[in-house]
């Protein structure tokens, strides 16, 4: 079973029959969010479905960001006290995702800020030293798919994102590269700490693909903003 109609749950499409794993991935994706009235509606959706659904496994995504402590944002605490929900099921598997990048265009997630940003001609602000990891939603579906199939890891949070991140000035420059057009960006100082994402679950598993290859942006980007 899946719940939700974004991004994330369009690619789970072959386990909406499944009804042993409920995929939930109708939570609040955006990084950005800060109403009160978001974090409480996918609440409210998370508890009436464990309240009415029993399933074999109950898989959730979350964001690699909580790993940074010194992060305060409304969204990372929101998705925190979630996790903390989803791990009272009996068997679960949260997998904590970096950047998703997909088909869908909206102005949610920093990929469509940027790509609205740039086709608008309007300025975009951006940290000079901050960097961010992304996946393309079919490697969240490959891996997290194989990871079920397995069935050897249970009750467990799993970093799912690639070896490597890149300063946001790169992912716009690359952006700016696929589309033919420049940026007006604008650069803001401020002190950075870019956290280490530990890939130690991921390290071990033996389906790999390109998501571990250092120019993996430049593909991911490439493939689904063409």
């Amino acid at each position: 079973m899946v719940i939700g109609n974004g991004l994330i749950a369009k690619a789970f499409d072959l386990y909406k029959s499944n009804k042993s794993i409920l995929i939930f991935a109708s939570g609040v994706s955006n990084s950005l969010e800060h109403r009160l009235s978001e974090f409480k509606k996918e609440e409210n959706i998370l508890l009436e479905v464990m309240d009415t659904y029993r399933f074999e496994k109950f898989v959730y995504f979350s964001s690699c960001y909580l790993n940074d402590l010194k992060e305060k944002g409304k969204y990372l605490f929101h998705k925190k006290r979630m996790e903390e929900l989803v791990k009272k099921q009996k068997n679960f598997l949260i997998f904590r995702l970096p950047i998703v990048v997909g088909n869908i265009r909206n102005n949610k997630g920093l990929i469509n800020h940027i790509l609205y940003k740039i086709k608008k001609k309007q300025e975009l602000y951006i940290y000079k030293k901050l960097k961010r990891n992304l996946i393309g939603v079919d490697d969240v579906y490959y891996f997290t798919n194989k990871i079920l199939l397995d069935n050897k890891i249970n009750n467990k949070i799993i970093n799912l994102s690639s070896k490597h991140s890149w300063l946001v000035q790169d992912i716009v420059n690359e952006i700016e590269l696929i589309l033919n057009k420049k940026a007006i960006l604008k650069f803001i100082d401020d002190k950075i700490e870019n956290i280490e994402i530990d890939l130690k679950d991921i390290d071990s598993l033996t389906f790999k693909n390109d998501l571990f290859c250092e120019d993996y942006h430049k593909k991911v980007l490439r493939k689904y903003l063409k």
